[in-house]
Parts: C-alpha cells; sequence; structure tokens
C-alpha cells in the first residue's frame, strides 16, 4: 500500500512506476492532524486488498498516517520523508 499526497507527484509517479503491478492499493487522502476516523479507513483498506508493507512518501501527517495502519495492522512500514517534521523520527 502505498501512502503519499496528491502534493508529491514526482515521487509518487516514481514509486509506482517501480511497484509496476505489485502495488495492492495507492491511499492519497491525508489531513493534517490525522483524524482516528482516517486511520481506520486507511487500516480497513489494508486489510480488504491484503497489503502485505505500507510505504509512505511524504511529510509529517504522511508518516503519522502509515505508522497508525502499522501499528494497527502489524504490517512493516518504509517510510520516505519529504520533510523534517519529526514525526518520522518518533516511535508513535
Amino acid at each position: 500500500m502505498l501512502i503519499a499526497s496528491n502534493r508529491h507527484t514526482a515521487a509518487t509517479k516514481q514509486a509506482r512506476e517501480m511497484l509496476s503491478g505489485r502495488m495492492a492499493l495507492a491511499w492519497t487522502e491525508i489531513r493534517q492532524p490525522v483524524p482516528a476516523a482516517l486511520a481506520q479507513r486507511a487500516t480497513d483498506a489494508a486489510h480488504d486488498r491484503d497489503v502485505d508493507i505500507l510505504i509512505t512518501i511524504g511529510g509529517g501527517s504522511t508518516i503519522e498516517l502509515g505508522k497508525a495502519a502499522a501499528v494497527s495492522t502489524g504490517l512493516p512500514l518504509l517510510a520516505v520523508p519529504t520533510t523534517y517534521s519529526g514525526s518520522e523520527m518518533t516511535p508513535i
């Protein structure tokens, strides 16, 4: 599952090309701060699509959404920060 905002189109496009047909889902709904309902929808989508890894590209809110989904699903998370907000450095 690729989690990326629409603001990072070049990086997202490159990730989509690299993942090719292996990507189960692209999630672009990002909000700051991350509402619990949004985190639950992303988690449910990961379960529904039988995702095996979460990849985030973006800033703090994108990474926080990925971390919330990772904690809820137990899936590994690969975070590609595009800003420094501190989110990529915290355990929660």
